[in-house]
């Protein structure tokens, strides 16, 4: 993850690359380009819809990793579009922790 925080000119491409990951119908995949975007910072910026989007991700640690990513990134529309899955989060948060107990 170092080597994509020093790419400097190529931030675009690094930035629109990952955000095709996250449509990768390889879970892995898609989880490690939500911790590449947040490693990235503010500079990830312009993920934030596609970010959104990961909330209706199959897998719940996409889900959570994108709101931890979209807070990280405190602008107005990350913050937004955070607040307005925040109730579907909850949810899926208890039903995971329900899920946990259970094992």
């Amino acid at each position: 993850m170092d080597a994509l925080c020093s790419l400097g000119e190529y931030e675009d491409s690094v930035v629109e690359a990952l955000t095709k990951c996250l449509e990768n119908p390889n879970s892995a995949v898609r989880r490690l380009a939500v911790e590449a975007l947040d490693d990235l910072g503010e500079r990830a910026a312009s993920a934030v819809p596609a970010l959104t989007k990961c909330f209706e991700d199959p897998d719940p640690i996409v889900q959570s990793r994108a709101a931890v990513v979209l807070r990280n990134l405190g602008d107005l529309e990350a913050l937004e579009a955070l607040e307005s899955s925040l109730g579907e989060l909850e949810a899926l948060e208890a039903s995971h922790e329900i899920l946990l107990s259970l094992r």
